[in-house]
Protein backbone atom coordinates (compact mmCIF):
# COMPACT_ATOMS: atom_id res chain seq x y z
CA UNK A 1 0.00 0.00 0.00
CA UNK A 2 1.10 3.77 -0.93
CA UNK A 3 1.07 6.55 0.88
CA UNK A 4 -1.61 7.94 -1.04
CA UNK A 5 -3.54 4.54 -0.61
CA UNK A 6 -3.08 4.59 3.02
CA UNK A 7 -4.52 8.34 3.43
CA UNK A 8 -7.78 7.61 1.13
CA UNK A 9 -8.30 4.31 3.04
CA UNK A 10 -8.18 6.44 6.03
CA UNK A 11 -10.00 9.53 5.05
CA UNK A 12 -12.93 7.12 3.83
CA UNK A 13 -12.88 5.22 7.21
CA UNK A 14 -12.99 8.03 9.26
CA UNK A 15 -15.69 9.35 6.70
CA UNK A 16 -17.91 6.39 7.72
CA UNK A 17 -17.26 6.68 11.01
CA UNK A 18 -18.43 10.28 10.87
CA UNK A 19 -21.50 9.06 9.39
CA UNK A 20 -22.10 6.27 11.47
CA UNK A 21 -21.47 8.84 14.56
CA UNK A 22 -23.72 11.54 13.29
CA UNK A 23 -26.87 8.68 12.73
CA UNK A 24 -26.09 7.26 16.61
CA UNK A 25 -26.02 10.86 17.48
CA UNK A 26 -29.65 11.85 15.70
CA UNK A 27 -30.87 8.55 17.05
CA UNK A 28 -30.04 9.12 20.67
CA UNK A 29 -30.11 12.86 20.80
CA UNK A 30 -32.89 12.77 23.86
CA UNK A 31 -31.10 10.31 25.68
CA UNK A 32 -27.71 11.60 25.43
CA UNK A 33 -28.72 15.33 26.43
CA UNK A 34 -30.02 13.55 29.73
CA UNK A 35 -26.28 12.56 30.06
CA UNK A 36 -24.87 15.86 28.40
CA UNK A 37 -26.58 18.40 31.01
CA UNK A 38 -25.54 16.24 34.34
CA UNK A 39 -21.97 16.41 33.01
CA UNK A 40 -21.97 19.91 32.03
CA UNK A 41 -23.10 20.88 35.56
CA UNK A 42 -20.92 18.66 37.42
CA UNK A 43 -17.59 20.21 35.59
CA UNK A 44 -19.24 23.57 36.35
CA UNK A 45 -19.51 22.63 39.93
CA UNK A 46 -15.88 21.20 40.35
CA UNK A 47 -14.34 24.41 38.05
CA UNK A 48 -16.02 26.70 40.70
CA UNK A 49 -15.02 24.73 43.61
CA UNK A 50 -11.43 24.46 42.24
CA UNK A 51 -11.54 28.29 42.27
Amino acid sequence: MTQAHKQQYKYKVTGDSFKRLEEISVNKKDSSLKYIVPVLLLAVVYLISRI
